[in-house]
């Protein structure tokens, strides 16, 4: 599981802090932070724990996003040649996981090179989160992009819940199964922006558990009828020679003998509890 707090400081240090503060606090893996402060000659704010991301190879005041990711975690840069800094991209390859910050300017003639670097992502473990500034307003509705994101990235916190005053700028959008987003009041680190959290489940590498008893009810009537008449000895055996065969022809015998050796584990854990536990009163 990656926990992310995504947020817009609007350029306040003491906001930005806050933000580090309650992130370090829940132990959020990620922060990503919109209009950051970050001034010439100024010191941007850092927390003890967390390497910071930025958008560009050489440091530029005038970026739009900024990330921190827990030292724990192995992230590697993306590097986007973004105009003001309007995306921050990182890759976290234990988790098989991209996170894009972006912050998408409210001027329709600034929006192209979003437009073109958002539509070209196709990983599908990915999260596109931050400041989309009244995307779907009639003054700054940008239909292409929504219809991109319904497509491709649905949005997962509430459309009803407002980030800011009445409206809703800032969305969580991914199309990973089990992810979850929503607008935290109680995190709130005074900036007119209210934080999001979002949780992304890790990407599922084993077996599912409906396979496994697909598996074994495929061998239950032979097996199970085996151990109820005592045979038990004669199945030892006949699971004994198929491991041996196992290692000759592995794709002919592999799922059988894996069927064999989860009954066995069934019978044995039904008979011990039938053994050592007294009936149900029932």
């Amino acid at each position: 599981m990656v926990v992310i707090l995504s947020c817009n400081v609007q350029r306040g240090a003491n906001k930005q802090i806050a933000a580090l503060e309650v992130g370090a606090d829940r132990k959020v893996d990620v922060i990503v932070i919109q209009e950051p402060r970050i001034r010439t000659g100024c010191q941007t704010p850092t927390m003890d724990g967390y390497t910071i991301f930025e958008p560009f190879h050489t440091w530029n005041a005038n970026m739009k996003t900024i990330s921190y990711v827990r030292n724990e975690i192995k992230a590697i840069p993306i590097p986007r040649d973004s105009p003001d800094g309007l995306m921050t991209t990182i890759h976290l390859p234990e988790h098989d996981l991209d996170i894009h910050n972006i912050y998408r300017p409210t001027r329709s003639n600034d929006q192209s090179w979003l437009h073109q670097t958002i539509f070209g992502i196709t990983n599908p473990r990915t999260v596109i989160t931050g400041d989309f500034n009244r995307i779907g307003l009639q003054d700054h509705q940008d239909t292409e992009m929504l219809d991109f994101l319904h497509d491709n990235f649905p949005i997962l916190n509430a459309l009803d819940i407002p980030s800011r005053g009445d409206a809703l700028l800032d969305l969580a959008c991914s199309r990973i199964q089990g992810a979850t987003a929503y607008v935290d009041p109680e995190a709130d680190v005074g900036s007119d922006h209210l934080p999001l959290m979002i949780w992304i489940p890790d990407a599922r590498k084993h077996k599912t558990h409906t396979s496994q008893k697909r598996k074994t009810r495929t061998f239950d009537k032979r097996t199970l009828q085996a151990s109820k008449e005592g045979d038990e000895p004669t199945f030892l055996k006949k699971y004994k020679e198929l491991e041996k065969r196992r290692k000759h022809k592995p794709k002919d015998n592999l799922d059988l003998a894996d069927m064999i050796r989860d009954t066995i584990e069934a019978c044995s854990t039904v008979h011990t509890a039938n053994t050592n536990q007294p009936r149900h009163p029932f």
